[in-house]
C-alpha cells in the first residue's frame, strides 16, 4: 500500500467513518503514519468537519510539524471555531516551531472572525520579526483582519504597499470600508477594479446600503448582468432591499424581492421597513422554515419604530424560547466569551455581577 493509495481514499471520503477506516488500514498494513501522512488525514477531517478528530490525529503524533499543527488549527476555524484555532497556534509556537506564512494566515483569519484587534496585531509583528515570508494569501487575510476590527487605515496602508493585488485583496478593503462608515472610498476603490467578480460587487453593494445609495445600488445590480455577465444572487438582492427599506422605499424594496430568488437572506432584509412589510416578511420566512432568534429582534424594532409596545413584548417574548446569543471580546489579549442569560459560564463571573451592581446602585443614585 502506498501513500498515493493512502491519499486517494481519503480524497473520496464522504464521512468521519470513511477517514476513520482508511486511517486504521494505514496501520493495519504497517504504513508509518509520517507527518505527511497525518497531515493527510488531518485535512480529511478539516474537510468533514471533525475537527475533534483533527486534533486527535495531531496529538498522537510523536513529531508534529507545521503543517500538521496548522491543518489541525484550521480544521477548528473551518468549523467555526476560531478560539481554538489560536489555542492550537499557540501551542506550536511555544513548541519552539516557528510559524510559516500559511500558519500566519489560518491565525490572523481567526483573529478577524474574533474581533481579536491586539491579538491579530501581535501576530502580524511577530511574524515580521521573526520574518515570515510574506505572500498574497497573508497580506490578504491581514486586509481582512484590520478591517474587520475597524482599523481600516491600516487596512488601507497594507494595501498600499501591496506589490501585486488580486480580486480578494480588493473586496477585503472594499469590504472594510463599506462596514466603516467610508462608502465613498469603497465605491471609489471599486470603481478602479476592471473586472470585479460577484463577491466584490456584493461588497460594493453593501457600501451603497450603508451610506443609502439607492439609485447606485440599482444601478450596480444592472451593471452585473448587462456589463459583466454575472448574475445576482439572494445576497446581492438582499442588499439592494436592505438600501431601499433604510431608505424608506418599502414597496420598491417588497418589487425587488419579489422579482429575486425566494430565500431567507432577501426576506429577512424585509423585515427592516414598515409593520406590514416586515409582517409579511416574516410569514414568507415561516413558510420557508427558516426562522431564526434573530427575526424576532427584527419585528420587536419594527413595532417599536411604529409606537406598537404590546406587540413589540410579544415580539420579544420570543427571544426567551430560543438559542441565547454568544458575544466575544478581547481584552489584554485574551478572549473571553459571554452568553445571554447564563450566568455561570465565566470565571470571573461574580466580580461582573458585583460591578453590575454597583453601577446599578450609582445610576439609581444618580436619577
Amino acid at each position: 500500500m502506498s501513500r498515493s493509495f493512502i491519499k486517494e481514499l481519503l480524497s473520496s471520503a464522504d464521512s468521519e467513518l470513511a477517514a476513520q477506516q482508511a486511517h486504521a488500514l494505514a496501520k493495519k498494513q504497517g504504513l508509518e503514519v509520517s507527518p505527511y501522512l497525518a497531515t493527510l488525514f488531518i485535512t480529511a477531517y478539516s474537510r468533514l468537519n471533525r475537527p475533534v478528530a483533527a486534533e486527535k490525529t495531531l496529538r498522537d503524533l510523536p513529531t508534529k510539524t507545521v503543517p500538521a499543527w496548522t491543518a489541525a488549527a484550521a480544521a477548528f476555524l473551518r468549523a467555526g471555531h476560531p478560539t481554538a484555532t489560536l489555542r492550537l497556534i499557540r501551542q506550536m509556537i511555544t513548541s519552539k516551531l516557528p510559524p510559516d506564512s500559511i500558519s500566519v494566515t489560518t491565525a490572523a483569519a481567526a483573529c478577524a472572525r474574533l474581533g481579536a484587534l491586539r491579538l491579530g496585531s501581535s501576530l502580524h509583528a511577530f511574524s515580521i520579526r521573526r520574518s515570515t515570508p510574506s505572500d498574497l494569501f497573508l497580506t490578504n487575510s491581514l486586509i481582512d483582519l484590520y478591517a474587520k476590527c475597524g482599523a481600516i487605515d491600516k487596512a488601507r496602508a497594507l494595501f498600499d504597499r501591496c506589490p501585486s493585488r488580486d480580486a480578494a485583496t480588493w473586496t477585503a478593503l472594499i469590504f472594510g470600508c463599506a462596514v466603516n462608515g467610508r462608502a465613498g472610498e469603497a465605491l471609489a476603490l471599486f470603481g478602479e477594479m476592471t473586472w470585479p467578480n460577484p463577491v466584490t460587487f456584493l461588497a460594493a453593494l453593501m457600501a451603497c446600503s450603508h451610506a443609502g445609495r439607492v439609485d447606485e445600488a440599482l444601478r450596480l445590480l444592472q451593471r452585473m448582468r448587462s456589463e459583466h455577465r454575472l448574475e445576482p444572487r439572494a445576497a446581492h438582492y438582499g442588499c439592494v432591499v436592505d438600501a431601499l427599506c433604510r431608505a424608506g422605499d418599502a414597496r420598491a424594496a417588497a418589487e425587488v424581492a419579489a422579482g429575486s430568488p425566494s430565500t431567507a437572506v432577501v426576506w429577512r432584509m424585509l423585515m427592516r421597513g414598515e409593520v406590514g412589510g416586515a409582517r409579511a416578511a416574516r410569514r414568507r420566512l415561516r413558510d420557508l422554515g427558516a426562522e431564526r432568534g434573530g427575526d424576532d429582534v427584527a419585528m420587536g424594532n419594527v413595532y417599536a419604530a411604529a409606537g406598537m409596545w404590546e406587540e413589540k413584548e410579544d415580539a420579544r417574548s420570543g427571544i426567551r424560547r430560543r438559542d441565547h446569543g454568544r458575544s466575544v471580546i478581547e481584552i489584554d489579549g485574551r478572549m473571553h466569551e459571554f452568553a445571554g442569560g447564563d450566568r455561570r459560564r465565566h470565571r470571573r463571573r461574580k466580580e461582573l455581577l458585583e460591578i453590575l451592581r454597583r453601577i446599578s446602585l450609582i445610576s439609581s443614585t444618580s436619577l
